[in-house]
């Protein structure tokens, strides 16, 4: 009870120092912003047909004015009327193209063009000799052969694509296979039911790189994978040892780990990034689970509230333990639980064990922020040091 006063006393003390608009983290939203770019894409074309209507009865309307009225400026407005409704239509219908046939677009889209600057070209010829029906002909084969061999081109180049494509997406059911695999052994190892050497497909990481080929490169899912392994080889050097136990263990504190974890991706979210390349939908929103907006915002905020209890924590642990430094990880994950059952605010919002990885991403931006605004601690590559002129203070 006393904790809990004393921590409300430093909240109420110490708010001021961080206003609202304070951000630590702002956090990466360029998929969603994609979603929200062909959201609102969909909006203008639906007001485009909803214009339609509208522009196609001006339209008429100063046809019927200009029959009955005849003047230079009427045919002014009509020929502009007419080249807005032949836009706007263009518009609509290159739009459907494009966002319903994306793959087979040029193929439409070149030669129609090719067609239409031709077309224009010609009616603008000034020119006494006027095009006859031997040039035409001349024209519309030249052009036929010209569209026929693009396409034909094009169609074999995408289906080159697809193909590359499928076996790319192979691969990386390759890749999804062995992880799943390696998730029931683990399994088996935790419940005493393992007692060999896990074997796998070695070749996982150019089943990765295929994977990359695909989607394009992400760090943070390579760094992910590469930490995976690295950990499954080491249960497999225990396993060979025949030393079951520790195995076991290793494996214990690897998924415990994965509650504390601030990287982009946990082993699930890791899983679920590989699953969703398997599918076309380009406007798939993979955002990792830390870096969803509510979640950002709820980081921030604990930042704010917390900051400087997180400080006194660390201040009094070192103190305690006659300690110039120590390391982030030898710290972190009791100064987690300690927030999460003594903290205010913190305790309600725990409804799972990985969502501890909330408040251990709060702990790690507040310590990137000691050196400029504490005046008791400096945060050194993952360490924790007493500053100077508190440890004389002292």
């Amino acid at each position: 009870m006393k904790v809990m006063i004393n921590i409300k006393r430093m909240m109420i003390n110490k708010k001021a120092k961080f206003p609202e608009g304070f951000v630590f983290e702002r956090g990466d939203f360029s998929r969603s912003k994609r979603l929200n770019c062909y959201i609102k894409s969909q909006k203008i074309v639906s007001n485009i047909c909803k214009i339609l209507p509208i522009l196609s009865g001006v339209y008429l309307l100063l046809y019927v004015c200009s029959r009955i009225i005849s003047g230079g400026f009427w045919d002014y407005l009509l020929d502009v009327s007419q080249y807005l409704l032949v836009a706007m239509a263009a518009y609509v219908v290159v739009w459907l193209v494009k966002n319903y046939l994306s793959k087979y677009f040029p193929m439409i889209f070149i030669p129609l063009a090719s067609l239409l600057v031709v077309v224009f070209v010609i009616c603008n010829i000034q020119d006494d000799n006027a095009l006859g029906k031997a040039d035409i002909l001349s024209f519309s084969g030249d052009f036929l052969a010209f569209a026929g061999t693009f396409c034909l081109g094009y169609y074999i180049f995408i289906q080159d694509k697809n193909k590359e494509a499928k076996e790319k997406r192979a691969n990386i059911k390759r890749l999804i296979g062995i992880v799943e695999k390696l998730d029931i052994e683990t399994l088996k190892l935790v419940r005493h039911n393992l007692t060999n050497a896990i074997n796998y497909d070695q070749e996982w990481l150019s089943y990765y790189l295929d994977y990359e080929g695909l989607q394009g490169s992400d760090s943070d899912l390579k760094q992910y994978y590469d930490s995976y392994f690295r950990h499954i080889e080491s249960i497999n050097q225990e396993l060979e040892k025949g030393d079951i136990t520790k195995a076991e263990r290793l494996e214990k504190e690897y998924m415990h780990d994965q509650n504390y974890s601030i990287q982009k991706y946990n082993h699930y979210e890791a899983l679920s990034k590989l699953v969703d390349s398997l599918y076309d939908d380009k406007f798939v929103v993979s955002v990792s689970w830390l870096e969803k907006k509510e979640n950002v915002d709820l980081i921030n905020r604990l930042c704010r509230e917390y900051f400087y209890i997180i400080e006194n924590y660390v201040y009094n642990w070192l103190i305690k333990n006659n300690r110039d430094c120590v390391s982030v990880f030898d710290i972190e994950y009791e100064l987690t639980d300690w927030l999460v059952e003594n903290a205010p605010g913190i305790k309600e919002i725990i409804r799972f064990s990985s969502d501890r990885r909330i408040v251990c991403k709060a702990i790690h931006n507040c310590s990137l922020q000691f050196n400029q605004y504490s005046k008791k601690l400096d945060y050194v590559w993952a360490e924790y040091l007493l500053k100077h002129n508190t440890k004389e203070d002292g």
